[in-house]
């Protein structure tokens, strides 16, 4: 079967350039991320390839401000371009901040309508501890929202439950989750009041602790779950609404890097935020993990769920090394494209990371796939035809 050999060849052939196609990604992606900051004029070969953003050394640009006594989350606006929305752990009073880039408070928003029956926290407002920009409906299956069409909401994140951990031993236990929505505001001011709703779910197999929410430009909600272990779950709040309390949907299991389940520092498993790095057009480019010890980024597959992504190696953004990192915000899509990161402490640093907008690529395994199937096909076409010369003449 001459034909069928042709093609064991090629395949062989086509395995060995993957392998050294591994190899050639590994290494450029060491040379660059030794060659700094001029990377990002010289890596398109690199964005190709592994669809990695190449980024520079993290810098410091100012210091959180004596109002964010406990930072647990931050997100970037969309109406507001270079502020960002910030909340406390277990609120004093259920607000959220308006931060600038350097750190500074410019603004509190008062949310009015959130009392619930189901006070939990230090405060009994909840435990907040993520916050997300999105659409404020779900979009249409083959459109998404971005910052420059459509009315944008501030998802506030009240999932915090360390004593769903073994680890915290204690008893304070919750029986139902939420997150808090309000629209963005038109205008910024010092003080303002704006009108909030709760969403409730609960998760399908028990009680987690969590502190990583993610909202798409489709206007979907997801949650990661914080564990011990060092394997968090991403949940689903498809069909949440302020009527009725819903069930989240497991949609996949996390891990941190092989290097922090081995560390001997508990914090180090942590997931304590997460983020999507988007286009102008609202495309998502990839997913950002944070640990208080990492950046994990896992490059969106094109045409591929949020499980496809996850179920990837990530790839290692630098990672500046604070006290407690807590939170981790993309900025709002346009150029340069870089990430804010910063500790719960007041007055700690906050760290910007840039990257290079010309890198981030949606990764896509179709090429290989058509080959595969082309050397599928002619293998069946091979053992038709062997099969119709060797059949017996009527």
């Amino acid at each position: 079967m001459p034909c069928v050999d042709a093609i064991l060849f090629w395949l062989q052939i086509f395995a060995s350039v993957q392998a050294n196609h591994a190899v050639i990604t590994r290494t450029s992606a060491t040379f660059f991320a030794k060659r700094g900051t001029h990377a990002q004029h010289n890596s398109s070969a690199l964005s190709r390839t592994n669809g990695c953003p190449v980024c520079e050394a993290p810098e410091e640009v100012g210091k959180t401000d004596a109002l964010l006594t406990e930072l647990s989350g931050l997100a970037a606006s969309c109406q507001h371009p270079g502020h960002y929305y910030a909340v406390n752990d277990s609120p004093k009073y259920p607000q959220v901040f308006v931060m600038a880039e350097n750190g500074e408070v410019v603004g509190t928003i008062n949310i009015t309508n959130i009392s619930s029956g189901h006070r939990f926290g230090r405060t009994g407002h909840g435990d907040w501890e993520a916050v997300s920009v999105g659409p404020c409906g779900v979009q249409s299956s083959n459109s998404s929202s971005n910052c420059h069409s459509g009315a944008h909401c501030v998802y506030v994140a009240d999932i915090g439950h360390n004593c769903a951990r073994r680890s915290e031993n204690c008893s304070f236990l919750r029986d139902e989750y939420s997150i808090i929505k309000l629209q963005e505001p038109d205008v910024l001011n010092s003080d303002m009041e704006i009108q909030g709703v709760r969403l409730r779910f609960t998760y399908p197999d028990g009680r987690h602790d969590g502190e990583s929410l993610m909202a798409t430009p489709q206007g979907e909600l997801y949650v990661l779950s914080k564990t011990d272990e060092g394997i968090s779950s991403l949940y689903s709040l498809v069909g949440i609404n302020p009527s009725t309390m819903i069930t989240a949907r497991r949609i996949v299991n996390v891990s941190v890097s092989g290097e922090a389940l081995t560390s001997g520092e508990q914090r180090a498993r942590f997931f304590s935020d997460a983020a999507l790095a988007k286009g102008m057009d609202g495309t998502i480019y990839g997913i950002t993990l944070r640990t208080q010890l990492a950046v994990m980024y896992f490059p969106r597959i094109a045409n591929g769920s949020f499980k496809d992504t996850l179920s990837q190696p990530a790839c290692k953004l630098p990672s500046p090394q604070l006290v407690q990192s807590e939170v981790l915000t993309w900025n709002q899509p346009g150029d340069p494209i870089y990430f804010l990161t910063s500790s719960e402490k007041p007055g700690s640093p906050v760290m910007k990371v840039r990257c290079s907008i010309s890198n981030f690529t949606v990764k896509s395994g179709s090429r290989r796939d058509s080959f595969r199937l082309q050397v599928l096909l002619w293998l069946a076409a091979c053992i038709g035809l062997s099969g119709a010369i060797h059949a017996p003449l009527a």
